[in-house]
């Protein structure tokens, strides 16, 4: 499934891609951001990611080779996968939603399975709420959504 995106990403979302720990990514991140070559090698079966039902649940896929955790305009874990493994993984966070648990349960199981958690702007995130949330609210659509939402602002 070589160059498959996964998902659309609303006006108010904030879109990442996870992609497996262990090795220097910094040289391949400033190359190119098809997510596909860092799962090549790791063999990450895609039943692990059934932990985050509790904060996202399982919901129905438009495709057999994709699981959606969560619902696709809102806060939304899509693991795309082969033979049942990981080919590429996303993670979408609504800003206009009370995202704070559902944020906290995916750093946590995504720093507590080795993964790493890469923003829009191609940059590694710590596992860090606070600092994750400050990458959101400066991101390009949180400030047109704000302006549109809020006039004036």
């Amino acid at each position: 499934m070589k160059g498959y995106k996964i998902g659309k990403m609303a006006l108010w979302q904030y879109a990442f891609i996870v992609i497996p720990g262990g090795i220097d990514y910094s040289n391949e991140l400033e190359l190119q951001f098809d997510e596909d070559v860092f799962w090549v090698n790791h063999l990450v079966h895609i039943s692990l990611f059934d932990e985050l039902e509790e904060a996202l649940p399982k919901a129905k896929s438009w495709n057999k080779d994709l699981i959606i955790y969560g619902t696709e305009t809102s806060n939304c874990f899509e693991v795309l996968g082969e033979s049942n493994y990981v080919e590429s993984i996303s993670f979408r966070i609504d800003f206009t939603s009370n995202y704070e648990k559902v944020l906290n349960v995916v750093l946590e199981f995504l720093q507590l399975n080795n993964f790493l958690l890469i923003g829009e702007d191609k940059n590694l995130l710590p596992f860090n709420y606070l600092q994750v949330k400050a990458t959101i609210e400066s991101s390009p659509q949180f400030a047109r959504y704000k302006k549109l939402s809020h006039p004036g602002f």
